[in-house]
């Protein structure tokens, strides 16, 4: 069952319809013509859109290999490439932000629903480097920009470096990325220490924007602004030396108004925790604060922190580990967020968790 709609251009007296069997066997068929009715003078589909654009795309896209065929297709990448084009109408409102659309012409039918786009990888590159992650982030990271207001500021360079511990985190940012530039964060060093970066809030190992994650302590990032962006070092070997560049142009004005720094608090908690438990409390903090955190208790229980997200036994900033219930660690925080503490029975029983200024 197929459709077609015609506008007749003016002076057009005749139309000419024709089907075509496709398959091997005979085919019966019907047509049915209707003709009648008037072209609208008003955009019938959204009463709201204040402005139309008519837009044309060309969309570049790799398809799938034949399942048979084993191996990247770096060598014959340009075969699985292709090109669709399509039409349609932009819907705006009145302070010309998208607000709908509708595909047009022979678009109506053929027309993506919907695009899978990677934004988190394990990989720098793929398909023997002829597919590069960060040139796909980049494109979804602009394709999510708001144009709106701020200026462009100075170009910044950020340099840090240390050694670090298995598990342990190095927080640093937030940078305020100017839009339509580029956060570029690049790590070298000697063991294994991996290079994380988050737009709006502190990265963990959960939950980031960019973490190349490969072998070794050379890693590089980068993330298109407007965005606050966060940038982050985690230890994966015993001990591992970084040295960290970060540069970036700064945003000026305009934009999002950032969140207000978290009203802080001290945390003064008493519970208990079955053997291997963690319970897990929150401590919104703002930038700048220091503070320490004890637990006591006459059983063996062990504390562990972790910036926005639940710490873990392999996964912390630090932790307080020793053969009583009584353990400190202490913390300052690089940025407004929640420090999620942590208490681990090593063995069941009560405690009492409490923070306090440095």
């Amino acid at each position: 069952t197929e459709t077609c709609t015609l506008e007749v251009p003016a002076g057009a007296t005749q139309a000419f319809v024709a089907v075509n069997a496709y398959g091997t066997a005979a085919a019966t068929h019907t047509i049915k013509v209707n003709s009648g009715g008037t072209i609208p003078t008003t955009y019938v589909f959204n009463s709201n859109a204040k402005k139309l654009m008519k837009m044309h795309m060309d969309v570049d896209y790799i398809a799938e290999s034949a399942a048979g065929t084993d191996g990247h297709l770096g060598s014959t990448i340009n075969t699985y490439t292709h090109t669709d084009r399509y039409d349609y109408i932009l819907e705006l409102d009145a302070a010309g932000k998208i607000i709908g659309g509708e595909w047009i012409g022979t678009s109506k039918k053929q027309h993506p629903d919907f695009v899978w786009l990677p934004i988190r990888s394990n990989s720098v590159t793929v398909a023997g480097g002829k597919i590069t992650y960060a040139n796909v982030k980049t494109i979804y990271d602009m394709s999510m920009q708001d144009p709106g207001g701020g200026t462009t500021g100075t170009v910044k360079t950020v340099n840090d470096s240390g050694a670090i511990a298995k598990a342990a985190w190095k927080h640093l940012g937030p940078y305020n990325v100017a839009a339509g530039t580029t956060l570029t964060a690049v790590m070298t060093g000697d063991a294994d220490a991996d290079l994380y970066v988050r737009k709006e809030a502190a990265p963990t190992a959960t939950q980031y924007d960019c973490r190349p994650y490969a072998s070794g302590s050379s890693e590089q990032c980068s993330i298109v602004g407007p965005a606050k962006v966060y940038v982050a070092v985690n230890g994966y070997a015993t001990t591992s030396n970084y040295q960290l560049k970060i540069t970036y142009t700064e945003g000026t004005g305009g934009g999002t108004t950032p969140p207000p720094a978290p009203t802080f608090t001290h945390m003064n908690q008493s519970s208990s925790a079955a053997l291997n438990e963690m319970k897990v409390f929150d401590l919104p903090i703002p930038a700048g604060k220091k503070v320490v955190i004890r637990t006591t208790s006459s059983v063996d229980v062990d504390l562990y922190i972790q910036f926005g997200a639940a710490p873990t036994t392999s996964a912390y900033l630090a932790r307080g580990y020793t053969t009583s219930g009584n353990e400190t660690v202490t913390f300052t925080a690089t940025s407004n967020g929640v420090l999620k503490v942590g208490v681990h029975g090593y063995a069941a029983g009560a405690f009492t968790v409490k923070s306090a200024d440095q």
